[in-house]
């Protein structure tokens, strides 16, 4: 068996724009020649700002959307060949978890309802009292009670409504779930929760996880891997650790200057970006990020970077034609070494899981946290 679960070959998803009744002839390239592979068993994770085109992809991975070019295998067979029948199939080894838990549950639908529905079209084996089981099963699972299963969505906390939605994805036996966002519309604290639960739940059900996600401390939390998209492509790509130390690129460099300081007053380096993000109509020559990059030379206004290799083995890639001196700028800057900036990260996780705990401390700490993102 391959140790390749899903893998992205030069994927585009483009659409046309409209303006009345006629259109303008101008294309968003929401996903512009991505390739990617996402191993057995890991968390691979997505980042990047609102309107990279994150959400896209993970939507064209699971053929939710039709690719306008590329091509995506799951175990090893492209998923433009299925047939429906093979669609379905899929439908039950791939599953969602769905960004908004309030919008994802139908609200006349009891959580009993909820959850059986997928085991009534993947299950059909089951008898009603097998499904009625396996439903009070998962709600254990997932951190819910046996009761809960007669409520419906509307008498839960958004914390409760997103653990049903993943009891509802666990539902059919998936071997990857995909997850846009899944923690993004909860409280902090809720947060730590539903990390550690799909943590959890990783381990017991043996999945394969891809979070899509722009909070840089629930990334370094629970994934291995981890790719950061721009303007619809992937910019730099590889484990966790490794690009979270040493970035590579310039947008990820960024990225990682923005994450809030733990600690009120504590001074900070924010390295502010050039211009502005361009219109995703615009057509762009060269490197995307070019107008924005402090490192930018005239080069990257007209070559677009290929993907390479940014250190001395294969997983750490970036597209960046400067990525030496990207490099060098982060070890030279006291605020963006590997200790300062994992030091900043773990504090975080720290508050995460003693909110788990239900320490006494942790609303002062996270009321802090919560205070300086909004000066």
């Amino acid at each position: 068996m391959s140790d390749i679960i899903l893998k992205a070959c030069n994927l585009k998803k483009y659409y046309e724009v409209n303006q009345g009744l006629f259109s303008s002839g101008d294309l968003v390239k929401a996903v512009d020649d991505v390739s990617l592979e996402v191993r057995r068993g890991e968390t691979f994770a997505i980042v990047g700002e609102s309107g990279c085109g994150k959400s896209t992809l993970g939507r064209l991975l699971m053929q939710l959307l039709v690719p306008t070019e590329g091509e995506v295998e799951f175990e090893g067979k492209a998923l433009s060949k299925h047939s429906d029948k093979d669609l379905s199939t899929l439908r039950k080894e791939v599953q969602f978890v769905f960004q908004d838990p309030f919008s994802s549950l139908n609200p006349r639908m009891t959580v009993r309802k909820l959850i059986s529905e997928p085991l009534e079209i993947h299950r059909k084996d089951l008898s009603s009292k097998q499904r009625d089981d396996k439903v009070k099963q998962l709600l254990e699972q997932v951190g819910l009670r046996v009761e809960h299963a007669n409520r419906y969505p509307h008498e839960f906390s958004g914390g409760q409504r997103q653990r049903i939605g993943i009891a509802r994805a666990l539902a059919s036996g998936p071997k990857l779930i995909i997850g846009d966002e899944p923690v993004s519309a909860l409280d902090v604290s809720v947060q730590a929760q539903v990390v550690n639960l799909l943590d959890d739940l990783r381990d017991e059900f043996e999945l394969t996880l891809i979070i899509i996600a722009h909070d840089l401390s629930i990334i370094r939390q629970m994934s291995d891997r981890v790719a950061v998209m721009y303007l619809g492509k992937i910019v730099e790509m590889g484990p966790v650790d490794e690009v979270f130390s040493n970035p590579r690129h310039p947008y990820t460099l960024a990225l990682l200057s923005a994450v809030p300081e733990p600690v009120v007053g504590q001074e900070k380096t924010l390295i502010s970006l050039l211009g502005e993000t361009p219109s995703p109509t615009a057509s762009i020559p060269g490197c995307r990020f070019n107008n924005r990059c402090q490192f930018a030379r005239n080069i990257c206004r007209k070559t677009q970077p290929e993907i390479s290799v940014a250190e001395a083995h294969e997983k750490h890639i970036v597209a960046c034609h400067f990525w030496q001196d990207v490099a060098q700028s982060a070890s030279e800057n006291t605020m963006n070494t590997s200790r300062t900036r994992n030091e900043k990260l773990e504090a975080r996780f720290k508050l995460y899981q003693a909110a788990l705990k239900g320490e006494k401390a942790v609303p002062k700490l996270l009321g802090a946290i919560e205070q300086e993102e909004l000066t």
